[in-house]
Parts: C-alpha cells; structure tokens; sequence
C-alpha cells in the first residue's frame, strides 16, 4: 500500500495537479493584491485627466494610453470623448431610471449638453452628482475640508469606514482623491486636467463651457450615480 501511495504521489499526473493548484494559488494573490492596487493607480490617473470608469472601458486599454501620452494626456482625451459621446444617450436613460425624483433636471441638462449648450449642462452636472453622492452617502463629493472632525464630511471617510475589499476599494479610490475637483481656485494650477468645480459654480471660470468638461462631467456622474451605487447596495460589478 505504501508503494502504490509513493506511486500516486510521484505521478506525471500529481505533479500536474500540484503545478494547477500552485498557478490558481498566485492568479488569485495577483487578483485580490496587485491587480486591485494597480487599478487604484490607473482610476487615480483617470481623475487627474479628469475622467472616471465606466463598465465598458477597458483598464488595460486606458492604462495603455495613459502611458503612451502621459504628460498631455491628448490620446486618451480623444478615446474618452469618442467612447462618451457614444454613450451619453445610455448613460442618461440609466440615471433617469435609478434617480426618478431627479429625472427632470437630469433631463434638463443632458437635453442642454445635446444642444452644446456646455454653459448650463456642466453646473447642472456638478450640481446633480454632488446631490446623488450625498443621497447614497450622506457624504459631499466636492468637500475637502471637513468643517470638524466629527462630522467628517469628506467622501474618503466612507471608504474608509465601510472596510471593503481591495477590489472595491481600487475602484472607490477617486472618492478619496476628490481635490483633483475640489481644491481650491488658487491651487488650481495643480491639476490642470481636471473640470475645477469651485472655478465654475463660483463664476471664477468662462471658457469651462467646452463638449470635453460637459463630458467629464457626464462621466462623473455616471461613475457616482451607477458604478458607487452599485458597491454601495452590494450589487453585482459588471467587469
């Protein structure tokens, strides 16, 4: 019997099992450690261009253009603005269904976008997504600096709070980053990329009026109103 243990143990076959197992063993390190962390590291680079994730975007894609123009970020503008345009129609029907008690601004101001009327869309937008964050975290999105450390009213707060996995962390990881948006009009040189909400709902902006913010926006929006919400309500994530 001890011979035909040895026998087993030593087969072409064991050995092939073994190898399996140990292969399964470090895809599922790479996915729950370093995948998660280098999304976080690409969704953070999204931000600083701006833009944020949707289910149909590749990472691997993204982060391909990310590297091939870093410093102007002109390829990746040119996907995003092609790959949003495409689905601003989708996108709104989405919002529409999940937000009825907001359907007629969100109509509004996809309605304004479709006009290229940027001018009233982007406030309207920047409006809507800290409204919907606010209503699915009781956080505000724009907020970088609590007015006390008991309230904490950052968005960060809740990420940190809730203790998720690194897989949903990596994507709540622009919630932590909200300044790219947030900081204020005299840091504003920092984050030249990124639509500055204080800029534009404080008159400090005139030329924000452009398809490029009005799609930004939109893709925020988005990001808050479907991709957090998800997480939030522990539905399935669609990648």
């Amino acid at each position: 019997m001890d011979n035909l243990k040895d026998s087993i143990e030593n087969s072409s076959f064991d050995k092939e099992t073994n190898s399996f197992i140990e292969t399964i063993k470090k895809f599922k390190q790479a996915f729950e450690v370093d995948l998660p962390n280098q999304y976080k590291v690409l969704f953070d680079e999204l931000a600083i261009a701006g833009w944020y994730i949707d289910y149909s975007l590749a990472p691997q894609t993204l982060a391909n253009l990310i590297l091939l123009d870093y410093e102007n970020k002109s390829n990746l503008n040119q996907y995003l603005i092609h790959y949003f345009r495409k689905e601003t129609n989708s996108i709104c029907k989405k919002i529409q269904k999940l937000y009825p008690i907001r359907k007629k601004i969100i109509t509004s101001a996809f309605k304004a976008h479709k006009r290229k009327e940027y001018e009233l869309s982007i406030p309207v937008f920047l409006a809507q997504i800290d409204g919907i964050c606010y209503d699915l975290i009781e956080k505000d999105f724009f907020s970088i600096s609590p007015r006390s450390e008991r309230h904490k009213e950052q968005p960060k707060h809740w990420v940190t709070d809730q203790q998720f996995n690194n897989f949903k962390s990596s994507i709540l990881e622009p919630l932590t980053k909200n300044d790219y948006l947030s900081v204020q009009i005299k840091n504003r040189h920092l984050y030249p990329f990124a639509l500055n909400r204080n800029e534009v709902l404080h008159g400090r902006s005139i030329d924000y009026a452009t398809e490029t913010n009005s799609l930004k926006a939109i893709s925020l929006l988005n990001y808050i109103s479907v991709i957090v919400a998800d997480i939030k309500y522990d539905r399935d994530i669609t990648w």
